[in-house]
């Protein structure tokens, strides 16, 4: 896929930040209605290339507002909430809270269900040079990508055993019906092996 110019971009204001710098630039690839066949939607790309040179303090500030977006094992219904890049020593410090909602399974009743959480983020990227002890660098033009950063941050944030309510009933070990919509009859066929003829006497 062909990446888009940095003038065909959608353009945010800035804040925190000197005037005499660029502003702030968001690359969007194509969405699903520019790519037939496809129902997978993009993150944007954040051009942080200003504070690459800046002084440390000098910040660039934006609203999170994406709707459904895929990010890669994962797929989320929305990403709301402020974020926040600020120029330290070394590299660039990621501060932000953005709410979402993702499609878990219940671990009894192994149904998808609807989960909601806030991405507590603050993480330190890299300027294009690897160092230990950072996982997330810009690209050598400046821009960043924060697909993996959030992506990490939901596992992070999903329940070891995630339910879709605190009554949920599960399934049935023998036939696997759902118990919160159906009834199983499972238990009442259970026959006692020793038991088994007079069953099938009282059944004639």
């Amino acid at each position: 896929m062909s990446k888009p110019s940095r003038q065909a971009a959608r353009r945010f204001g800035t804040r925190h930040f000197p005037d005499s710098y660029r502003e702030l630039f968001f690359l969007r690839p194509p969405g699903p209605e520019e790519v037939p066949g496809t129902s997978v939607f993009f993150m944007v790309q954040i051009d942080l290339s200003p504070l690459i040179g800046a002084r440390p303090g000098e910040r660039l500030s934006f609203t999170l507002d994406e709707g459904p977006q895929q990010l890669d094992d994962i797929s989320v219904a929305f990403l709301r909430g402020p974020i926040q890049f600020t120029r330290v020593q070394g590299g660039i410090l990621v501060e932000a809270q953005v709410e979402t909602r993702v499609e878990i399974e219940c671990v009894r009743c192994l149904e998808l269900f609807p989960y909601e959480t806030v991405l507590e983020v603050e993480e330190t990227i890299g300027l294009g040079r690897p160092r230990p002890g950072i996982t997330y660098t810009l690209t050598d033009e400046g821009w960043f990508d924060p697909l993996p950063l959030l992506r990490e941050q939901i596992w992070v944030n999903l329940p070891m055993k995630p339910l879709c309510r605190p009554d949920c009933k599960g399934i049935c070990p023998e036939c696997g019906a759902n118990l919160n919509l159906e009834p199983c009859h499972c238990a009442e066929e259970r026959v006692d092996p020793r038991l088994a003829p007079l069953a099938q006497f009282l059944k004639k």
